[in-house]
């Protein structure tokens, strides 16, 4: 596990370094207001891609781990959705009436993006780290490059040269990807008889439902704010919000190895290791936010510009829904890799419940502020379910070997759980 986990770091963590630096540039190139426009339309595509592209990434992901459906089949099937997403989006766009100059490169967006999400998923369920992560930092190298070399030429009009280009190059990372993974494993393209893509649809429209819910739990605060404040508060509030994401960035790469391991074997037996990352990962992050808190009214204006002042005081408000969900996230891939679905679901949906109500009741009086707040408690209520189910499933494990750091952690020593 420890090599997997850092092969997964270091592959995955160059890949989230870069698409840091690209939401710095996206920041800095137009300012608040527009680049909180920019990323609210993001969101409103991402929506999109999670209902059409079905998380298919999840069955193909789980079956491919357990080595239960040829290669050649999931590639054919994930090529297939893929069609199906741009098709959608297609329509979604047209019927809403959306600029005819930015209908093309949405779709290319929405079909990269799926076609990523697929055959990462898959070249994952290898352990095949460095392929997909080195494709998506070389594109994101050479949106950085143009950015740094033509700043103005790409914020001008709107952006919308910038929005084309930048969309065009997921489809261009999404191709790649599709087409390496089937050279190397796949080595043709299938479609599954009925009972297995039946197989594969029940699996991908569970995860599906989580997915929503926690895309939901994660970004439903965007409307709230978007209606309520203006959007330079907007601006700032989503860089709070993706930096949050960044800090996801270990627990996600951890998780997609704790859920993988979880699928190929007895998951019972990996408790103690799941208990010690999740103590060492919680008081890495309690120092990195210490030290985010101490310097972050001067830090956040000087990496994202002047018109990012308003960050520092709903990141503050926010650091305790990112411990929560730093460890959270590895006992939901636990949960994952085990077939559990439903308990992360009824998770996910009783904070869901917590962050609607609460923007609902407190963002239209107290903005941005009160939304890190309420995200923090939702996150908070989401893993005080998971862990006490867990605890109930699990007879004779001790939750607080999830939080307490102890000697042996640092000293090679394991523990039972």
């Amino acid at each position: 596990m420890k090599k997997l986990l850092l092969q997964g770091l270091l592959w995955r963590g160059l890949n989230y370094l870069s698409v840091f630096l690209v939401t710095i540039v996206i920041a800095r190139l137009f300012q608040a207001g527009t680049s909180g426009l920019i990323n609210y339309s993001i969101n409103n595509l991402a929506l999109l891609i999670l209902i059409a592209g079905m998380s298919l990434e999840s069955g193909t992901g789980y079956y491919s781990a357990k080595n239960e459906i040829p290669q050649s089949q999931l590639a054919g099937t994930s090529l297939a959705n893929a069609i199906i997403v741009m098709a959608v989006t297609s329509i979604s766009l047209m019927i809403s009436g959306a600029s005819s100059g930015l209908i093309l490169p949405a779709i290319l967006y929405c079909g990269g993006v799926t076609l990523m999400n697929y055959f990462t998923a898959l070249y994952y369920s290898h352990y095949s780290y460095l392929l997909p992560n080195v494709v998506v930092v070389l594109m994101n190298m050479m949106l950085l490059g143009l950015a740094l070399l033509v700043p103005r030429w790409l914020s001008g009009g709107d952006g919308v040269l910038f929005l084309r280009i930048y969309f065009s190059s997921f489809f261009i990372t999404g191709v790649l990807l599709a087409v390496l993974y089937i050279m190397q494993f796949a080595g043709k393209i299938r479609l599954p008889p009925p009972q297995t893509i039946k197989k594969l649809y029940r699996y991908a429209a569970l995860a599906m439902l989580g997915n929503l819910v926690f895309f939901l739990v994660y970004r439903v605060d965007y409307w709230f704010v978007f209606r309520y404040s203006s959007v330079e508060a907007l601006g700032n509030y989503i860089q709070v919000s993706k930096l949050g994401q960044i800090f996801m960035l270990i627990p996600v790469i951890i998780a997609s190895v704790i859920f993988t391991r979880a699928a190929k074997a007895d998951s019972t037996d990996q408790i103690g290791e799941l208990q010690k990352v999740s103590r060492i990962l919680l008081l890495l992050y309690l120092i990195i936010l210490a030290t985010i808190v101490f310097i972050g009214r001067w830090l956040f204006p000087f990496v994202y510009g002047t018109t990012f002042s308003l960050m520092y005081i709903p990141f503050i408000i926010l650091s305790p829904g990112i411990l929560s969900l730093s460890t959270l996230t590895l006992v939901t891939a636990f949960n994952a890799g085990r077939g559990n679905l439903k308990v992360n679901l009824v998770g996910g949906s009783l904070a869901l419940v917590v962050i609607v109500f609460g923007n609902a009741i407190f963002t239209p009086k107290y903005g941005i502020f009160s939304a890190s707040a309420v995200s923090s408690v939702g996150y908070l209520t989401y893993q005080i379910y998971i862990m006490l189910r867990l605890k109930k499933e699990i007879p004779g494990i001790s939750i607080h070997k999830f939080f307490i750091p102890a000697i042996a952690d640092f000293s090679g020593v394991n523990e039972k759980n």
